[in-house]
């Protein structure tokens, strides 16, 4: 069976994901800036559910050769759940300077 569509699809780079150039340049020097050691405020997506937030993530990960850690926040719903979400978010990867954390669903 093939791949739904919309993986098929699935922008891979800055230059294919469609739409709201703005948010994509601030993300974009966001992201250099941390690359130069400049560690700035921790950035939020918001918007209804498809419009890219996570694939945008994804994409600044793979474009920074930087490690994701995804994580679901809807999984948890215990004060003891979030704090162990707290804590993972905290980890640095063994093999890089930075790592990506994308918390997602987190309303």
């Amino acid at each position: 069976m093939s791949d739904p569509l919309v993986e098929k699809y699935r922008p891979e780079t800055y230059d294919e994901i469609q739409g709201n150039n703005t948010a994509i340049k601030r993300l974009r020097q966001w992201a250099n800036k941390w690359e130069r050691g400049e560690q700035g405020e921790p950035q939020m997506m918001s918007g209804p559910p498809g419009v890219g937030k996570t694939t945008t993530a994804q994409v600044m990960a793979k474009e920074m050769g930087w490690p994701i850690e995804e994580i679901n926040a809807s999984d948890a719903r215990r004060t003891d759940e979030m704090a162990e979400i707290a804590e993972r978010m905290k980890l640095r990867p063994i093999d890089a300077d930075y790592q990506l954390v994308l918390l997602d669903e987190a309303d």
